[in-house]
């Protein structure tokens, strides 16, 4: 999911989820992604924010991330992923 996908979420660039949307559908379609998928993709990339930056503009990159992997899921899955209710489930 992360790459080149994302330049359209940051400060400054337009935003357009259709291609990304088009590329997980074709993905999802050969191997189906599942809850454990999104969530290590979420969980790689605040990893990787929280590694290289901070402060206001990083916080908003995550929150992104984390609204990519819910909408991504309730269209891929049919239902949402949200990190904290899976985390705490699993507890």
């Amino acid at each position: 999911m992360p790459g080149a996908a994302w330049d359209p979420g940051l400060p400054g660039q337009p935003v357009s989820s259709t291609c990304t949307r088009a590329r997980d559908a074709l993905v999802h379609a050969k191997q189906a992604f599942t809850v454990a998928h999104f969530r290590r993709w979420l969980e790689l990339f605040n990893e990787t924010i929280d590694l290289g930056w901070s402060g206001a503009t990083a916080e908003r990159a995550k929150a992104l991330a984390a609204n990519v992997a819910r909408v991504h899921s309730s269209q891929l899955l049919g239902e949402p992923f949200e990190l904290e209710a899976d985390a705490s489930a699993s507890s």
